[in-house]
């Protein structure tokens, strides 16, 4: 079941957990990010990825265009513009 939050709702959440916790929630998003760009960029490819293989072996057999980390403001943000100078929700890092 998915359920959409506001921000507000979010950080409400978000506020009563433990650091651990925020922690481990935002490291697991931000894992979940990471393998998704790495399967499509594998999938562009034509390489086909072992259902098994970890997020390390999958960028070290695309050996390039790896997801460094990105930046999710909640919001379209000024702060974080693209390069044509949008504002964006997301913001991604590549290595």
């Amino acid at each position: 079941m998915n359920m959409t939050l506001t921000n507000d709702e979010r950080e409400s959440l978000l506020s009563v957990l433990t650091e651990q916790q925020r922690t481990f929630i935002q490291e697991h998003v931000k894992r979940g990010k990471k393998t998704i760009f790495a399967n499509q960029m594998a999938m562009d490819k034509g390489i086909i990825l072992p259902e098994s293989a970890s997020i390390d072996e999958i960028e070290m057999l695309l050996d390039e265009w790896i997801l460094e980390d990105y930046i999710d403001n909640g919001f379209v943000n000024s702060e974080t513009p693209c390069e044509c100078g949008r504002p964006l929700r997301y913001q991604y890092c590549e290595a």
